[in-house]
């Protein structure tokens, strides 16, 4: 496990890494967030250093579907 992430909203940024330890560009987040804001799918992140970090996703049931 690593460091929590601190700035839980900012992370979804694009160009935006916590550390400069793993390779990257900061754009994977950022991406999510988009296709998840296209689908109507609520992304939350918890993070702690005992618990680690986890991103869960609530995907909308749609009237339609049922």
């Amino acid at each position: 496990m690593g460091q929590p992430i601190e700035d839980r909203k900012g992370i979804f940024g694009k160009y935006v890494r916590e550390n400069s330890v793993v390779g990257g560009h900061g754009l994977g987040l950022s991406i999510v967030k988009e296709i998840a804001k296209s689908y109507d799918i609520d992304i939350e992140l918890t993070s702690s250093i005992e618990d680690g970090t986890r991103f869960s996703y609530s995907f909308k049931c749609h009237a339609g579907d049922i």
